[in-house]
């Protein structure tokens, strides 16, 4: 469980920590309105050890 406190990040979200560092699962779709199934995700790849995000970005007009 991740403490409120720590937040490396600007997006909300889950973080995961895996064997290159910690992930970010960003969640910026509304799921009640089922516009997270039109998501897009972008990863942005870094050096292992350091800090990726994975943001989901809503290709709805």
């Amino acid at each position: 469980v991740v403490r409120p406190s720590f937040r490396p990040f600007k997006y909300p979200g889950r973080v995961i920590r895996t064997r290159a560092g910690f992930e970010k699962y960003s969640n910026l779709a509304d799921p009640k309105d089922g516009s997270e199934s039109q998501s897009r995700m972008i990863r942005t790849r870094s050096q292992p050890g350091s800090v990726s995000t994975l943001i989901e970005e809503n290709d709805a007009p």
